[in-house]
């Protein structure tokens, strides 16, 4: 698979569809006036780090409804059927959850953080699947700050 080649259809929408879909019945949709204004966007499956060269798997979210090839688009019919409905294309199980993420969560690539009073994690969002996992006795509370930095 030419990762390359692809890009991740992201749509508030759907993900807003999605939670209600699975769990979340008062999670609310997008007006059709919101829909408008934040309408999906196609984003590269990777990203090559202008500093560095390197590349890493971007567009890995849950507001991802479809992965398509670079220059295509889906419809207006299918992104209704995404952002109202809180489906997904099968691409994104076949390729994203089928192929990336057992790729991507290899040992050689986790990090898992042991725990001690003080400590403070920083992550490059562009390049981190993350996901909280939980607290070993559960007697801690999490605390979480986002702060972001451009150049």
């Amino acid at each position: 698979l030419e990762l390359e080649r692809y890009r991740a259809v992201c749509s508030y929408a759907h993900h807003n569809a999605k939670v209600r879909k699975r769990g979340t019945p008062s999670y609310p949709l997008l007006t059709p006036e919101q829909r408008a204004e934040h309408p999906p966007v196609y984003q590269p499956l990777v990203l090559t780090n202008a500093a560095t060269g390197e590349k890493s798997v971007y567009g890995f979210n849950s507001s991802v409804c479809a992965v398509v090839a670079e220059g295509e688009t889906l419809s207006q019919e299918a992104l209704d059927i995404y952002d109202l409905q809180g489906e997904e294309h099968e691409s994104v199980s076949r390729i994203m959850y089928d192929d990336l993420l057992p790729h991507c969560t290899r040992p050689e690539f986790v990090y898992e953080h042991e725990w001690m009073e003080g400590d403070a994690l920083i992550w490059d969002n562009m390049r981190t699947i993350h996901a909280a996992t939980p607290l070993e006795d559960g007697s801690h509370a999490r605390e979480m700050w986002r702060t972001t930095v451009a150049s």
